[in-house]
């Protein structure tokens, strides 16, 4: 049961990767531990597909979950706030572009 939770968790966390803009699904599938095994899972589909299915039904049923409560808060604030979004995303990359910047110029 706290398999299937924790793995309805991931699948909330890959959501809102899909929603978000700058962060990649793939990316927190990777850091959540699982996107070696789903890449293995679509090179060969049928080689344990009864385990896999198990294994990323809950990851499936979190990302729907994750999906929808929170398209509607970012799709509000892009709509009703989209120059401060504009403005704070544009910040965040800079910030960090000056920081890589520093460290490769110093």
């Amino acid at each position: 049961m706290l398999s299937w939770l924790s793995k309805i968790i991931k699948g909330i966390v890959i959501a809102l990767g899909f929603i978000l803009p700058g962060i990649s699904g793939g990316v927190l599938a990777a850091i959540l531990g699982i996107y070696e095994r789903m890449i293995r899972f679509l090179a060969h589909p049928f080689k344990n597909l009864k385990e896999d299915l198990l294994f990323f039904l809950p990851v499936g049923i979190g990302m729907l979950l994750g999906y929808r409560p929170f398209l509607y808060p970012i799709e509000y604030l892009s709509r009703k706030l989209s120059s401060v979004c504009v403005v704070e995303f544009c910040w965040c990359h800079h910030r960090n572009y000056s920081k890589s910047c520093q460290r490769i110029y110093p």
